[in-house]
């Protein structure tokens, strides 16, 4: 990925930062879905960019595993500093986010160059040796269309409105991460939730209300590209070490992506993938070393 791009859509972002954002009872109007969409790009690159950093710094080796770090570093990167500035009382500091979003973005930018792209096209032209698993990998791509399609629409399903975005959002409103004593059914959001403090605390607006929509769709478009396309990618790289067939790996991850018991949740605020994501995760870094 160029560097060219990657400041176009860290300026793009941040310039439709300044647009007002909407409230409940208000039109959703299209330019929202634009900036919210902008501003979450911006941020997964900037996360990927921490964690690569990270992961260099910490000297951890890649090999089989290299993708599944990437994703999980990511992970670890976001919610480290969103606790961070939860528990220093610094949620208000909408400044700072933009800031490790910056340098986050100039991180993925001086570590991704053509060699790395033209890598990641190999990768992705190596998926599609028979015609078998390019059916299968349509399937899968078929499959987050659709899931991305429904998560472009702000669900109603109680459990994120029950907690796992009302938890990040009482805590940004009160500057930082604590108990509600007037609703303490928020206990309930833990560490996967701590993702979803980023979006209130970069779209939270001055009136009672505004930014809800812009979050939550921040929100269901992390669970799904985190929670449930990093599943998909620790899961592929699992299977290399009990087949090297291609098209046996897809059908495996596809089935396991439409397991009817979570298929459903993908484009919702939630964390059932993101579980799922990170016992994978572990599980995958066992077997890779031991």
């Amino acid at each position: 990925m160029k560097k060219f791009t990657i400041l176009l859509f860290f300026s793009f972002a941040l310039a439709l930062s300044f647009f007002p954002a909407s409230i409940p009872d208000a039109p959703f109007a299209a330019y929202q879905y634009v900036k919210v969409f902008f501003l979450f790009l911006t941020w997964l690159l900037a996360i990927f960019g921490w964690g690569n950093f990270f992961q260099k710094k910490l000297g951890f080796q890649t090999g089989d595993t290299e993708w599944p770090l990437r994703f999980l570093f990511a992970f670890l990167s976001a919610i480290s500093f969103s606790i961070f500035l939860g528990h220093a009382h610094l949620l208000h500091e909408k400044w700072i986010f933009w800031i490790l979003i910056a340098m986050g973005n100039i991180f993925i930018g001086k570590n991704t160059g053509s060699n790395e792209t033209c890598a990641i096209r190999e990768k992705i032209k190596s998926l599609t040796d028979t015609f078998f698993s390019k059916l299968i990998l349509a399937i899968i791509i078929f499959f987050f269309a659709l899931r991305l399609f429904a998560a472009f629409q702000p669900q109603s399903h109680c459990d994120p409105l029950l907690y796992h975005l009302v938890g990040p959002r009482l805590w940004v409103q009160q500057g930082f991460i604590g108990l509600i004593p007037n609703l303490p059914n928020a206990i309930l959001a833990s560490s996967w939730e701590n993702l979803y403090i980023w979006p209130q605390a970069l779209l939270i607006g001055s009136v009672q209300g505004a930014g809800l929509i812009e979050a939550q769709l921040f929100s269901q478009w992390t669970h799904l590209f985190l929670g449930c396309l990093g599943l998909a990618v620790v899961l592929y790289s699992l299977l290399k070490k009990y087949t090297q067939n291609l098209s046996v790996r897809l059908l495996i991850v596809f089935s396991a992506l439409t397991v009817l018991s979570f298929q459903w949740s993908a484009n919702l605020a939630k964390n059932d993938w993101g579980i799922l994501f990170l016992t994978l995760s572990g599980l995958a870094i066992l077997i890779q070393h031991e």
